[in-house]
């Protein structure tokens, strides 16, 4: 039971990193084929081809599926912290706790974006 479990978790989580990547390689394929430098417009343009006003839908979604995406990885992380502050020393895994550790990892990662970013320059080429 235990390996089998095992087993089927590994296969779940290689296929969530394989559509994440997929989504990806999509999103920069029509961005480099459709000469825009956003994938997300690109995204937009190339449903609003198939389809007029399919292109606002594709990219809402996209965007909903970016922020699900992200409070996953925001929880993941928090319980990774929680959980290894917790292998040192005891502590209790409050809801304050919890909420804490998740903002001060999104003032951590906007840092991180925005020291590491470059402007982006709206100017036409």
């Amino acid at each position: 039971m235990g390996r089998e479990h095992a087993r089927r978790q590994r296969r779940q989580h290689a296929g969530t990193g394989i559509r994440r990547q997929r989504r990806h390689a999509v999103g920069a394929w029509l961005a480099t084929h459709l000469g825009i430098d956003d994938g997300l417009l690109a995204l937009k343009h190339a449903g609003d081809g198939l389809r007029p006003g399919l292109g606002s839908i594709l990219a809402a979604v996209s965007i909903a599926a970016l922020f699900a995406t992200v409070g996953m990885n925001a929880y993941s992380g928090m319980l990774t912290f929680v959980t290894t502050a917790d292998s040192l020393r005891p502590i209790k895994p409050t809801r304050t706790l919890r909420v804490v550790v998740i903002l001060a990892l999104m003032v951590t990662w906007i840092a991180i974006a925005v020291g590491f970013g470059k402007p982006i320059d709206a100017s036409p080429k």
